[in-house]
Parts: structure tokens; C-alpha cells; sequence
């Protein structure tokens, strides 16, 4: 991808923030040094978050471009002692953005090991130094399918984890914490709320789940191709057949996602409604499971962010 289509895609994303084409140029030539350094922490996980992400080519050059990632484990080619190296770095120099995917498993704390320590052990050291936590998916935001109904590993949301196996108010924890549901996760809802924040300096409005607004303020129903059919009560008797899919099952009248229907997967191939499918909500809060309560914040407040050392300051906007 020449510069030229870098640019056109970079700009297709911020247009819902009306930056003008010479910000977005001035964003990816920033010097390497003073891009926001990113590492992605993976607990307990299927890493279906992470492909999503790693499958979209365009995105991803894009992400690089704009941060500096700095870990990852399925991009990193270190391995070994030399990626242990890498984050006892993120440790030492602390304030980076970490990209949390996956749940903490609390009841069954070997189910996932990093560096020899359990996942809520070191987890909480890399939370501490962090100066930004991204949560990845329905498993970190909220608990998932890891966090389902019968499961033996206590597997926790990690605001969940934060807030009663780390101590942290839910001040501190709006401060510092963004929630991306979904099963995946969108590239375009990480990419696009890295962007915001390196744009703007400040953590985007979000809700009382601290999921950024600008991706999950809307209804999926709200946007659906089959909208029509609903107002006019033509339901779907089974999945195949022609109608709206609300009587089968669907869940998007009930779901706050904006990407599936209107950027769809795969390259804008196809979503699930589209498929025949129908949502299967799994941005939703009860989403498999709901481990606690919604951390809400006011809509007063915004979360100031200085990009020169990512520490996170409160302000009043």
C-alpha cells in the first residue's frame, strides 16, 4: 500500500472526528520515539481478539504507523528470554497503552501462566506501570464465554479484576480503563479509539461500561439492512427464511454496536445479520455471563492525556 492509499485509509477513519487531512498526515510523522508505546498483554483467551486484529492488513499497518508496538505475542518476533526482556522493559519504564485480552482466572490461577507467574501475578504488575488499559473483547470488558455459567476457572472481566483484586476505586478505574466488547473485537473499534485519543490528547466520551461512544452508542437494529421488515412485523418462522431475524433469536435490538452493520468483517464482506444469521449480541453485557456492575462514569468528566510520558490526569470538560 503506497502513501497516498495509507493516507485515504487514515482519513476514512477520523472523519467522524473532522480532522483535517494535514492532522492525520501530521499524526503518522511523528518520530518513532514519541509514538505511544503499546504492548499486548493475552491472559486466559482463545487469541480470537487478536487475530480479528492481525487479519486485517490495512488496519494494522495503520496501527503501527501511528503507535509503537512494542509487544505482542503472536507479531513479536522475539521469543523466549528475549520477549521476557522485552517486558520487563514495559515494566521498568511503565506508561505504556496495554491492550488487555482475555479474562483473569482467579479460581483456577494456573490455567493461564505468563513468565512463571499466574496471569492475575504479573497482570497486576503490567496494570500498575500501565498509563493506559485497552480491553479487548467480551472476555476483558465484561467476562464472556470464559466467564460463562459452569466454568471452574473464576475466569474476570479485568475492571472486575481491577476493582476488587487490585484495589483501585472506580475513579481511578474510569481514568485509566477502556472497554471494547465484542467476540472479536473490531480492528476499526482499536484502531479508531487509538487514533481518537492520540488526535484529541483525551479519552473519548464513553459510556457507563466505558465503552468509547462513538462505536457503541447505537443500536445494531438501528442501522440493519431488516429494520424495515421489523416495523412491518415480517419475522423469520427459522434463520434461512425471509424476514426480520428478531423471533429466532436476534439480539440487535437490544445491543449497542455500530461497526457490524455498518463496516461489516472480513474487509467489509459480510456480518452476521447478513449471513442469516442474526446478533448474537456479543458486545452485550450478558453476553454469557455478567460478572458485576457497570463502572459508570459522568459525561462531565474527561480524562486528559499527556502523550509526552502517557500519564493519565483528571480535568473537568
Amino acid at each position: 500500500m503506497d502513501r497516498r492509499e495509507f493516507l485515504k485509509v487514515a482519513s476514512a477513519l477520523v472523519a467522524g472526528m473532522a480532522l483535517p487531512l494535514r492532522q492525520v498526515e501530521a499524526l503518522v510523522n511523528v518520530p518513532a520515539e514519541k509514538k505511544p508505546k503499546v504492548a499486548w498483554l493475552q491472559a486466559q483467551d482463545c487469541t480470537g481478539c487478536s487475530t480479528s486484529f492481525i487479519n486485517s492488513d490495512t488496519l494494522l499497518q495503520f496501527l503501527t504507523e501511528i503507535v509503537n508496538v512494542v509487544a505482542h505475542p503472536n507479531l513479536s518476533f522475539a521469543s523466549g528470554h528475549s520477549y521476557h526482556d522485552i517486558w520487563e522493559d514495559v515494566l521498568k519504564d511503565g506508561a505504556h497503552v496495554i491492550v488487555a485480552e482475555g479474562t483473569i482466572p482467579l479460581a483456577q490461577p494456573k490455567t493461564a501462566m505468563m513468565f512463571g507467574k499466574t496471569a492475575a501475578e504479573f497482570s497486576r504488575e503490567v496494570f500498575e506501570a500501565a498509563g493506559l488499559i485497552l480491553c479487548a473483547g467480551s472476555c476483558a470488558s465484561y467476562g464472556g464465554i470464559s466467564a460463562a455459567a459452569g466454568n471452574t476457572t473464576g475466569a474476570t472481566a479485568i475492571p472486575e479484576f481491577l476493582l476488587h483484586h487490585c484495589n483501585w476505586s472506580k475513579e481511578k478505574i474510569a481514568r485509566k480503563v477502556i472497554t471494547l466488547p465484542g467476540c472479536p473485537v473490531h480492528p476499526e473499534e482499536i484502531v479508531g479509539t487509538v487514533l481518537d485519543i492520540v488526535a484529541t490528547g483525551r479519552i473519548p466520551r464513553r459510556n457507563s461500561n466505558l465503552s468509547p461512544e462513538r462505536f457503541y452508542a447505537e443500536l445494531i437494529h438501528d442501522h440493519c439492512h431488516l429494520r424495515g421488515l421489523y416495523e412491518n412485523r415480517e419475522f423469520a418462522e427459522f434463520p434461512g427464511d425471509r424476514g426480520c431475524l428478531f423471533e429466532v433469536g436476534c439480539r440487535g435490538p437490544v445491543t449497542y454496536r455500530k461497526v457490524c452493520p455498518s463496516r461489516k468483517w472480513n474487509d467489509g464482506a459480510n456480518w452476521c445479520v447478513e449471513a442469516r444469521f442474526g446478533c448474537k449480541g456479543c458486545a452485550h453485557r450478558d453476553f454469557f455471563s455478567h460478572t458485576g456492575e457497570s463502572m459508570f462514569i459522568s459525561p462531565r468528566d474527561v480524562e486528559y492525556i499527556d502523550w509526552r510520558n502517557l500519564m493519565v490526569t483528571k480535568g473537568r470538560g
